[in-house]
């Protein structure tokens, strides 16, 4: 079975906008693209399954709240 994480692929022309990465935990983690006019941030998350406890998946939606909110502001 495969490790646990999240990450993104880019395009060799891409990698050049690439502003940073960053990992917030094993379910999260953030792309800054800088564009001419404007920059983008990419969140990608791998949500827990029903089947997990509701401490976790209340830790992650708590989590995702705090990254969205840091991200809106930037």
């Amino acid at each position: 079975m495969g490790q646990p994480g999240t990450g993104f692929m880019v395009r060799k022309e891409v990698e050049k906008n690439i502003m940073s990465f960053t990992p917030i935990n094993e379910r999260i983690c953030i792309l800054r693209l800088k564009r001419k006019f404007y920059n983008i941030t990419l969140i990608n998350v791998r949500a827990p399954t029903e089947e997990k406890m509701e401490e976790e998946k209340d830790k992650f939606y708590d989590d995702l709240q705090e990254v969205y909110d840091k991200s809106a502001k930037t």
